[in-house]
């Protein structure tokens, strides 16, 4: 579960950054850029909490 966790803080920090740009330097590539990160992190903030649940019912 450790490495779902390094990779979410990973993701955001990307995300962090990209929000850093200047807005006069933001493009189409950059909003695609920003979404396709945003459902990426998504996707796996959900797979982590599918995870959980199912060591919690395992348990």
């Amino acid at each position: 579960m450790n490495k779902h966790v390094l990779r979410i803080q990973y993701y955001t920090r990307k995300i962090v950054q990209l929000g850093a740009v200047h807005p006069t330097k933001r493009n189409e590539r950059w909003s695609k850029r920003l979404y396709r990160l945003l459902a990426y992190k998504k996707a796996m903030h959900e797979q982590l909490v599918s995870h959980m649940k199912q060591d919690l019912t395992h348990s």
